[in-house]
């Protein structure tokens, strides 16, 4: 209903309360409030609402059973004065309405077990989506440690690959420094037997020159003097071969170090 046609109801109830203040009469007065509450009902039914909610059905349907109830009042007050048939007619009206009022009574009791039933499955949809959040934030959480644990994977991979290359620069030198290693020790042995020999020499040599002193020789002072020439530059040699010999040995068992440390490395 638009404010136009608001705005007549309001003139034509206005102009039908005028005329029921002035009635004098009360059953003039009843008829005119009766045919004034069929006017408003034929213009309530022309508004009605094409569907409503089950709150708004239930205001309208406690207006319509408000009537039936009027009208069932009304037909026992008036049993004495109606006909048999008219009365026959009311009384299916009176079991019609009964039977409605009981109809609402099923359809309340229905609704409030529906809205039990509503509350019940919005309660579960709630509990279900907390655990859908719980669920969502346990897969992001599990992503971020796949991320991490993918990462720390690559690293590894890159750690090991590195780790490769240097075993594999310090097998190659290993294999460069053993036939040096080899050779450096056969150079040690016979220099060692060099050297044993040499000091066997000078030994003999101290020996003979002692024994000649010892017997007396003419010329055992220029003999010895030339042997003891001979012994010191023997010694000055043995010297430096001892220098030299110490700097290889040294050498050598500092090459030794680095190839056993390189293999205990590599193991």
């Amino acid at each position: 209903m638009d404010s136009r046609q608001k705005k007549q109801l309001k003139r034509q109830l206005e102009g039908q309360a005028s005329l029921l203040v002035s009635e004098n009469s009360d059953v003039a007065l009843v008829a005119g409030l009766l045919t004034t509450c069929s006017a408003l009902l034929r213009t309530a039914e022309q508004n009605m609402p094409a569907a409503f909610t089950n709150q708004e059905f239930d205001q309208i349907y406690a207006g319509y059973l408000g009537l039936a109830g009027g009208v069932n009042r009304f037909s026992q007050f008036g049993q004495g004065y109606l006909s048999q048939n008219y009365k026959t007619l009311l009384q299916e009206q009176m079991d019609k309405a009964t039977q409605l009022q009981q109809e609402r009574k099923t359809l309340e009791d229905q609704l409030t077990q529906t809205q039990h039933q509503q509350a019940e499955t919005q309660q579960a949809v709630t509990q279900l989506k907390g655990q859908l959040d719980s669920a969502q934030a346990e897969h992001r959480a599990a992503e971020t440690q796949k991320a991490q644990l993918t990462q720390e994977v690559s690293d590894l991979q890159s750690k090991t690959e590195a780790l490769k290359a240097q075993w594999d620069s310090l097998q190659r030198q290993k294999d460069q420094f053993e036939p040096d290693l080899d050779a450096l020790l056969q150079a040690v042995a016979a220099a060692k037997e060099s050297y044993q020999e040499m000091v066997a020499y000078y030994a003999e040599l101290e020996r003979i020159q002692k024994g000649m002193e010892a017997e007396g020789f003419v010329d055992m002072a220029s003999f010895a003097q030339a042997l003891l020439d001979k012994n010191q530059q023997g010694a000055a040699l043995m010297a430096d071969y001892d220098r030299i010999l110490s700097n290889v040995l040294a050498d050598v068992e500092a090459l030794q170090q680095k190839v056993d440390d390189r293999r205990r490395a590599g193991g």
